[in-house]
């Protein structure tokens, strides 16, 4: 048998896309149990009847529990920093309210899209000054791709200060505030369909409450 035959190659890539196909189901999956659940109680073998997969398959793509996790956070963050870089890559040029605005956009637009990702980061956020080691196995990762997120916001805002679009007094806690905002509203969304106008809309109050505060 010639091993260099060009059918090889297709039927390697073939079996690559499979399990990449997979690994995607698998993690859609664990996003619903977990975000249902909870992340101490949700099962492995919740994940693979979600999934439609064997608990065996699930297990060759996964250590256990706590690694499928890890992966699910760092998989779903590292989507959400590749939104922002590309709205602030599409917006450079622009006015700061308007990369502001992007910002806002593509954070609302993935949490949108990844509904129960946002239970899931809440009680990951919750959970780091508790057992945050024992739950994530490997808090490192997890927080290395929070820091990232954060970062952008801070280089956002150091943008808004060098434009004089903000002021300087307190603009140590401007990445915290807007951070901060974005996740109450989010999570307030979520719960209460009162809130469920356009996002365009509410994108649109929350620059320009961070802009202009709430006073008359």
């Amino acid at each position: 048998m010639n091993h260099r035959s060009p059918h090889r190659a297709p039927a390697q890539k073939l079996r690559e896309r499979f399990r990449e196909a997979t690994n995607e189901a698998i993690l859609a999956a664990a996003e619903k149990v977990f975000a249902a659940q909870g992340l101490s109680a949700a099962k492995m073998e919740a994940i693979a009847g979600e999934a439609g997969v064997a608990v065996g398959t699930l297990y060759n793509h996964f250590q256990d529990r706590e690694s499928l996790l890890v992966e699910l956070v760092a998989h779903r963050r590292q989507q959400m920093v590749d939104r922002m870089d590309k709205a602030l890559a599409t917006t450079e040029r622009q006015p700061f309210q308007e990369q502001l605005r992007a910002l806002l956009t593509a954070l609302c637009e993935h949490l949108e899209a990844h509904q129960a990702f946002l239970a899931i980061w809440m009680e990951c956020e919750a959970s780091r000054s508790q057992n945050l080691r024992q739950l994530l196995g490997n808090p490192n990762r997890e927080l290395r791709h929070a820091d990232e997120i954060f970062r952008r916001v801070e280089t956002l805002v150091r943008r808004g200060l060098r434009e004089k679009a903000l002021r300087a007094e307190g603009a140590e806690i401007y990445p915290a505030m807007l951070m901060g905002m974005f996740k109450g509203f989010m999570v307030r969304r979520l719960a209460n369909p009162e809130l469920h106008k356009p996002l365009d809309l509410r994108v649109d109050q929350m620059t320009q409450f961070f802009l202009h505060g709430a006073g008359a």
